[in-house]
C-alpha cells in the first residue's frame, strides 16, 4: 500500500487524494484519486501492475468525478 501511495503522489498528472483501490488480482490494481467537486470535477483512474516485486503504473486516464449522495 505504501509503495502504491508513493507512486501516485510522485506523479503531478495524477489527482490527489487517493480514495479507492480495487484489486483485480494479486498483481493488478486500479486506483481512483481526486477530491474536487462540482460540474468540472475530474478524477484520475490509475492502472498498476506488480512486476518483479515492484508496483508500476501502466496507465492513467482522467474522467469526470461523480459523487453520489444517498439520503434516507
Amino acid at each position: 500500500m505504501d509503495e502504491i501511495r508513493a507512486l501516485l503522489v510522485s506523479r503531478p498528472d495524477i489527482k490527489k487524494p487517493l480514495w479507492g483501490l480495487v484489486c483485480d488480482d494479486r498483481d493488478h490494481v486500479t486506483a481512483k484519486t481526486g477530491g474536487a467537486r462540482g460540474e468540472d470535477a475530474m478524477s484520475s483512474v490509475v492502472t498498476l501492475v506488480r512486476r518483479n516485486g515492484k508496483w508500476q503504473i501502466i496507465g492513467v486516464r482522467q474522467e469526470h468525478f461523480e459523487a453520489v449522495t444517498i439520503t434516507g
